[in-house]
């Protein structure tokens, strides 16, 4: 009868470490989480465009299904990329397209106010046409370039729903500190955690309502007056308002959501302020 041989294998320490490396790269691309879109507006930008690069060829559109019209909806909220010899210069040219008005946004010799509202209500706009565009992609056509290089990735691998939660009945506890340039840093906390920012679950994100006002303008009541609305996802969070905001005061109502479950969300509590500086 043959012996059977149960000695099991022995590596050493680099054959160890090379398999966990191994390991750990297939699991990123696999199994990650990543974040569809940035948080920060020069980021934002960079992704718009680089997305927008990243889908024009034809036979990346046809591998992985794009919709053409959906495609030519989001295409036509970007624009031409902005050229120093357009209109205003460094800006494509075309209004109300994003590389028309963020460049602007960002110059101080051009920004507007009017021009802040519209780059807020595109970013709406183009993320919802991304997500409503990035719907018709089939698991089997997803490879990890598309991951890097779109931020998406098998319906798959993503978490599966969550049950539903208990209504939130708990405040958000706000913090401003005003750092200069235009900055304001948000903190929230739950009301246990006096001291440390905190979020009440690791579910939850944080919707903001905010104003901008010039010195004697009326103080919204509630936040469904507020000008803004923004919801993030980290206990602090730096709100990027520009230097031609300094000397006004920000009043900022928050609350806890749930993306998934909003009749679950709790309700904005008392606004606190600041001067921005």
């Amino acid at each position: 009868m043959k012996k059977i041989n149960n000695k099991v294998p022995q590596f050493n320490k680099k054959q160890v470490a090379h398999h966990q490396q191994k390991k750990w790269e297939k699991m990123l691309i696999q199994f990650i989480v990543l974040s569809l879109f940035p948080s920060k507006e020069a980021d934002k930008n960079e992704y718009y465009n680089s997305v927008l690069g990243y889908l024009t060829p034809t036979a990346t559109k046809t591998r992985l299904h794009i919709n053409a019209t959906k495609f030519t909806t989001f295409s036509d909220l970007i624009g031409d990329p902005a050229s120093p010899s357009e209109t205003p210069p460094n800006t494509n040219g075309t209004p109300h397209t994003w590389n028309f008005v963020y460049p602007q946004v960002s110059n101080t010799l051009t920004y507007t106010r009017a021009l802040k509202n519209e780059k807020r209500s595109l970013i709406v706009t183009i993320e919802a046409a991304l997500r409503d565009l990035f719907s018709d992609i089939p698991d089997s056509a997803i490879i990890p370039e598309d991951t890097l290089a779109l931020g998406i990735r098998a319906k798959s691998d993503r978490k599966k729903a969550e049950k539903d939660p208990p209504k939130i009945t708990e405040l958000v506890v706000i913090g401003l500190k005003a750092l200069g340039g235009g900055m304001v840093e948000v903190s929230c906390r739950t009301s246990s955690d006096t001291k440390k920012i905190s979020k009440l679950n690791p579910s939850v994100e944080i919707e903001l309502a905010y104003s901008i006002l010039d010195k004697g303008e009326a103080v919204p009541t509630d936040s469904s007056k507020c000008q803004f609305k923004e919801t993030v996802t980290k206990a602090k969070w730096q709100l990027e308002l520009g230097e031609t905001e300094v000397g006004k005061k920000l009043v900022l109502f928050a609350r806890w959501v749930y993306t998934k479950h909003k009749g679950k969300s709790g309700n904005f509590g008392m606004a606190v302020s600041i001067v921005i500086s």
